[in-house]
């Protein structure tokens, strides 16, 4: 990626709307850059294998945008028919309804989340699909710290009438607790 900011931004190698700086005077330090940076590029390896069963599948992607420029796992996980196990995209989100773009942060108003999992996909028919997954919940709070007492759960239904065309609606139930780092106590929400 090649980047050139008009304007200083705290980062500069993304586009991050909350880092643009509003109402505030250039100072020293803080200018326009540059960037070239190949931290976005993406390794992966999708192996295939036909079983008696259906095939097996196993897939591991990674970047170097980890701290400095060192490589990060993005995905790895198996597959086996209708199960998967490992860490990938959330059964929440729909990659399939995501547009292929440049900019690393996604689009606003996206879930953009990968999680480890274990998850079920039976079909019915040629038409639907019912996903089913228990994921790693990794709750992040301000000012303490995220106890996780049970793993996320999520239902998903996927229709597909046409190759073009899919809807998908999937439900998220998750216990959410923080524990206030500075004097133990724990407080408890539920999301």
């Amino acid at each position: 990626d090649i980047v050139y900011n008009f304007d200083p931004l705290q980062i500069k190698d993304r586009f991050i709307v909350g880092s643009i700086p509003v109402g505030v005077q250039d100072t020293e330090g803080d200018i326009a850059q540059s960037s070239i940076t190949a931290d976005q590029s993406r390794l992966n390896f999708d192996l295939r294998t036909p079983t008696t069963y259906g095939i097996m599948r196993a897939f591991i992607e990674g970047d170097f945008a980890g701290s400095d420029d060192t490589f990060r796992m993005r995905h790895a996980f198996g597959q086996w028919r209708h199960m998967l196990a490992g860490k990938t995209w959330s059964t929440f989100m729909d990659p399939d309804a995501s547009p292929e773009e440049i900019d690393f942060e996604g689009l606003n108003g996206r879930i953009n989340v990968r999680q480890a999992q274990v998850r079920f996909m039976p079909t019915f028919g040629e038409d639907y699909e019912l996903q089913f997954a228990l994921e790693d919940p990794n709750p992040q709070i301000q000012n303490g710290s995220g106890v996780t007492r049970t793993p996320d759960i999520v239902v998903a239904g996927r229709f597909q009438p046409r190759d073009r065309l899919h809807v998908k609606l999937a439900l998220l139930t998750r216990e959410v607790r923080g524990q206030d780092t500075a004097n133990g106590n724990v407080e408890k929400q539920w999301a």
